[in-house]
């Protein structure tokens, strides 16, 4: 409902707390006991815990879902009024972060709702229980990482068709208020047990929450937009007002004492960004034999890609992170575990109607697969092409595609109208406009031109925008890329210093693992059947015609 994260600590904050009256209330009128009203509010915590998601392969009564693996505490039951038209089961869970991985049984349409618990209020309607979403993926594909703030009654919602044993691995990560406020529970324990007078109790709790109302952060907001001048002079004048509350001595002692503390913690920081530059870049680091497997089948996939490329003329070249680890660690970023590779999108689309056939051809049917990833209810919207590897129904590697284009002239505002064509991109493919249409509107507005200019942009399916030289990007170089050498732009160091800044040599100080490997960890006879999918792709490569 909004990524302003002030804005939902306050609708929490503010939700709860009217539950809470509302309990009070029915004691105040007699219509409940003393300790009913402490069981009730003992309920409306745990509700307020509790993480749900509903999950049904939608088909005939034979469909179904499978768990391969998960939580063991994840409370997972099958409702007798989820069973029409596919076996449906309900999750429950307090944990913030969720991992499962399932397959879908029969083929059918798999639909995913994220949303809080089923609770009602003594009246017997059912009430809001807020759960904010922060990251969901599936497959590695990130289908939204900005808060998502949700409830029964307004779920966040997914749905794909599905094959028969198609395997799934979806990461859910969520925060509740307990993440906010984490005295809460104890505060309200404590409260109720000091108190004999709920009258007392309740007014304790009333200041608490004022309190808390006024000690969230001005600018706790993870908005896209910045705020603007009003916007800033309203919050420097808040923050000139913390003499009213007697705040203002106390306030610039906390704050010598923090920058004292980030000094010191900045020097550590530093110094350990220091030794793995020194680590990673200036040292070989040997991988074991699982990353080195999975690193050997991406490796063999873009050999496949590039014989098929070659056969039409298509030009492709090493992109994003994939490029950056060529350049600075001569092949992979240690802990990077997927491939990123762009082309002009003539030739992009032009692969996408060829592939299948190259891979029918060369009797990979069943190994590769090519998806366009596409957008259900506030889902992904980003439609660049994944190749994907499956093995024995699980997935051993992927490679991501994402298309360029052509401009006659960089546009004003344009970066405001890239992040607007790609919501927009979202509505329309939502309403089941077709990809071709959706696209063909956004490279009007964002003056995309068919025939060769000056200048090269990123496709509007990518995460951010990037504008080149035509003369940086062709004609292509190439670069050593672990024992191999593939495509790169001419000038490759004017190309990633524009996508990382001047100190793309030194690793940056947050480093994000993607956790493919120890997805792969889990696999039952992982090396044995690496090895019998790289001979299988290298005999392939070798022979390709």
């Amino acid at each position: 409902m909004s990524k302003d994260l002030k804005n939902i600590k306050n609708t929490m904050f503010n939700e709860f707390e009217k539950q809470l009256d509302n309990i009070f209330q029915k004691y105040h009128e007699n219509q409940i006991t003393h300790d009913e009203c402490i069981k009730n509010i003992t309920w409306l915590k745990n509700a307020w815990k509790t993480v749900r998601c509903d999950m049904k392969n939608v088909g005939d009564d034979s469909n179904s879902i499978k768990f391969l693996e998960y939580d063991k505490k994840l409370d997972i039951t099958y409702p007798s009024w989820f069973a029409k038209g596919g076996k449906g089961c309900k999750i429950e869970t307090t944990r913030n972060n969720i991992h499962m991985i399932f397959q879908t049984i029969n083929n059918g349409n798999l639909n995913l709702m994220l949303r809080g618990k089923d609770y009602r209020d003594l009246n017997k309607k059912r009430i809001p229980t807020y759960i904010n979403y922060s990251k969901v993926s599936i497959n590695n594909v990130v289908l939204f990482e900005e808060n998502q703030l949700v409830w029964h009654n307004v779920p966040y919602t997914y749905e794909k068709l599905c094959k028969n044993e198609e395997f799934f691995e979806l990461n859910i990560e969520v925060e509740t208020i307990f993440d906010y406020l984490p005295d809460l529970e104890d505060f309200l324990k404590n409260t109720l047990e000091s108190n004999s007078d709920l009258n007392e109790a309740q007014n304790e709790i009333k200041n608490y929450f004022k309190r808390q109302r006024f000690l969230i952060p001005i600018n706790d907001v993870f908005s896209e937009e910045k705020p603007d001048s009003n916007s800033l002079m309203l919050i420097n004048s808040i923050e000139n007002s913390f003499n009213l509350y007697n705040l203002s001595e106390k306030y610039d002692e906390l704050l010598k004492e923090f920058k004292e503390y980030k000094k010191e913690t900045d020097a550590v920081l530093n110094s350990y960004n220091d030794i793995f530059n020194s680590f990673f870049i200036y040292n070989k680091v040997e991988p074991k034999k699982l990353v080195k497997n999975s690193r050997e089948l991406n490796m063999q996939m873009m050999d496949f890609i590039d014989h098929i490329c070659k056969k039409h003329g298509l030009r492709w070249w090493l992109y994003a992170g994939t490029l950056l680890g060529a350049i600075r660690h001569g092949g992979f970023i240690p802990w990077d575990d997927d491939v990123d590779i762009n082309m002009p999108r003539e030739d992009y689309e032009k692969f996408m109607e060829i592939f299948e056939d190259e891979v029918e051809q060369h009797g990979l049917k069943g190994f590769l697969s090519l998806s366009i990833s596409t957008v259900t209810n506030n889902g992904v919207y980003l439609p660049f092409i994944k190749i994907n590897y499956f093995a024995n129904n699980d997935l051993y590697g992927f490679i991501d595609i994402f298309p360029s284009d052509y401009t006659n002239g960089v546009i004003d505002n344009v970066e405001a109208v890239f992040k607007q064509e790609k919501q927009r991109i979202r509505r329309e493919l939502k309403k089941g406009v077709p990809r071709e249409e959706v696209l063909n509107e956004s490279f009007k507005r964002l003056n995309v031109s068919k025939e060769k200019t000056d200048l090269i942009m990123s496709g509007v399916e990518d995460s951010v925008l990037s504008i080149h030289k035509y003369d940086t990007v062709f004609p292509l170089n190439e670069i050593q890329f672990e024992d191999r050498c593939y495509p790169c732009p001419n000038d490759y160091r004017t190309y990633i210093t524009s996508e990382y800044g001047s100190d793309y040599m030194r690793i940056p100080k947050v480093v994000y693992a993607h956790g493919f490997y120890e997805y792969l960890s889990r696999r039952e006879n992982v090396y044995e059947i690496f090895d019998e999918q790289i001979n299988k792709l290298r005999e392939i490569n070798e022979n390709f015609e």
